[in-house]
Parts: C-alpha cells; structure tokens; sequence
C-alpha cells in the first residue's frame, strides 16, 4: 500500500511540473514595434495592443516572465540576428531570418491594405472612377511599399500626373487627411482603426476593400535558435499550433473586429 501511494505521489508530482519552454532561469526578451493596433501607448503611456496581450496570454499559457522593451523594427531584427532578443512577434518569414530561428504561424489578419477616402469623394469602385475625379488628392508614405498591384498601379498614375503627396511616416499622413491636404490613403486595418478615431477621421472615411481575393500575409512569431533549443522549441510550436490559435483570435477581434471571410 505504501509503494502504490509513493508511486501515486510520484506520479502527480510528475505531472504537475509545467513543461520547459526555456524560460526558467531568466526571462524571455521580446521588443515590441509601434505598429497601429499592433502595439501603441495610450494617453497614460501604458502598452496597448494585440502584441502586449498575446504576451499576457504565453505567460499566463507558460509560466514564462517576458522582459519587454519598446525598439524600432529595424534595431528588433539586427538584435535577433545578434542573438540579443528571444522572440519577435507580428514577423513575416524570410530565408534571412530562418538562419537564425524558428517562424511559428499565428492565425494574423487585418494587413491587407485597402484605400480610404474621405466620403465627399463618394465611394468610388475602381481606378477608373478616380479618373473621374479631378480633386482627387492622395498621400503615401514615402519609400513604404503597398504590395498589391492595384495600388502600385495608383501611385505610378498619381505620379505621373504631379498629383501624390508623399510624407514621411504614418502620423504625417492621417495629419494630412485631417488638414484637408488630401482625401485619399492606402492603409491596412491594422493602422485605420488606430489612427482614424485618433486624427477625429472616425466617421468621415469610406474604407474600400478593392483586393478582397488577396491571400492572407503568412504572419506569426520568431523564436531564437541561441536561446531556444530543439525541445523547448517544439514545445512553443506545440502551444502556438494548438491552444494559443483560438486564443490569439480572440485577440484579434477584440481590436479588428470579426476575422473578414
């Protein structure tokens, strides 16, 4: 009777150690990246967004404690290459990021981009309804890339006319907007639902979806093979894969509203 109450002992506590995500002797380092819903300061300069939520959500999942900073996107990466930060969240896969970790999908939608305008414009439907609109007026951020070949096909037009105003970063461009300057963007969800309430647009935009066949961006997170080994990594592929998928759209929704069909 002893030995099987020694051996039932054994066995819970086995079963109670929580599995080994590699964060147990030191915190996990993950920056985030000022990115519309993604991650921003409110007005009492506390984390807000979809990226420090999904970091609430692992801790909770794993037990992990995050060390947190806030980076420029580009000092994230050249630290992840060097082995300086743990993790990168809202990543997009490439070759060059491969050689020094793991990508783990993540269920992202709300990147795709789509044209807002001002409703004195009306709700144009194509390319050819701009043409029809001599006040037609839009800004770009200058040297941002909008992807799908409906709007490269835009800026080429604009450009061509002497009509594209182009700025230097977000803000600028929402500032723009608001002072009348122009009454055209190309923005994803992601950013508008951010930066309209923010530039009082709320309410006075249309925001017109011309590539709803677009593929969904493949997004997710980075894990860093110099602080993640083979194990530990496959236990977060396991998580992420799993539990972490109808966790994360909960995430989703509550800052873009329901997943687009």
């Amino acid at each position: 009777m002893l030995r099987y109450c020694l051996a039932l002992l054994i066995a819970t506590l086995a079963y109670a150690v929580p599995a080994d995500y590699g964060c147990a002797d030191r915190a996990v380092r993950v920056a985030y990246h000022p990115f519309g819903m993604a991650y921003w300061r409110d007005a009492e300069g506390r984390p807000q967004g979809i990226d420090p939520d999904l970091v609430a959500a692992l801790s909770q999942a794993t037990g992990c404690r995050f060390q947190v900073s806030e980076l420029s996107r580009v000092l994230i990466w050249k630290m992840y290459e060097q082995g300086e930060t743990d993790m990168v969240l809202s990543a997009l896969p490439t070759e060059q990021r491969d050689r020094f970790g793991q990508f783990m999908p993540l269920p992202y939608w709300g990147n795709g981009n789509e044209l807002v305008v001002l409703k004195s414009l009306g709700r144009p439907t194509s390319l050819a309804d701009l043409d029809e609109l001599p006040e037609f007026r839009l800004g770009i951020v200058r040297a941002y890339k909008y992807g799908d070949a409906i709007w490269e096909q835009l800026l080429i037009r604009q450009r061509e006319r002497g009509e594209l105003i182009e700025v230097a970063d977000i803000e600028s461009l929402y500032h723009q907007m608001k002072i009348g300057r122009i009454n055209a963007l190309i923005s994803s969800p992601m950013l508008y639902r951010l930066m309209l309430p923010r530039y009082a647009l709320d309410g006075k935009v249309h925001t017109l979806d011309w590539t709803p066949e677009r593929n969904e961006l493949r997004a997710g997170l980075y894990f860093s093979r110099s602080r993640f080994g083979a194990a530990e990594l496959s236990r977060w592929e396991a998580l992420l894969a799993g539990p972490m998928q109808q966790q994360f759209t909960a995430i989703l929704r509550r800052y873009l509203g329901p997943r687009p069909n």
